[in-house]
């Protein structure tokens, strides 16, 4: 796991997120997942600033929609997570 987020996350996002006490992941806002969730994806470029895009998915069992926001950033030519909110 800690290669793929080196890989797809800043390095400043994940100093910051390895000093909060999480009791959910930050990439789903949730502790458990379903691979259903999958099917229900949904990415939107948001208006404002570039590289800022929202995720949604819908857990069927409860009829619930999750959005995380993320902000994206290139470096070294590679697309990488910097901020979740």
């Amino acid at each position: 796991m800690d290669s793929l987020q080196r890989k797809y996350c800043s390095s400043r996002f994940l100093d910051a997120i390895k000093h909060q006490n999480l009791d959910a992941d930050p990439f789903i806002k949730a502790q458990d997942s379903d691979w259903a969730w999958v099917k229900t994806l949904v990415v939107l470029q948001e208006t404002g600033p570039n590289g800022t895009y929202a995720v949604s998915y819908a857990d069927k069992s409860n009829g619930k929609k999750t959005t995380v926001h993320i902000k994206l950033v290139t470096i070294n030519n590679a697309l990488k997570i910097d901020k979740i909110w």
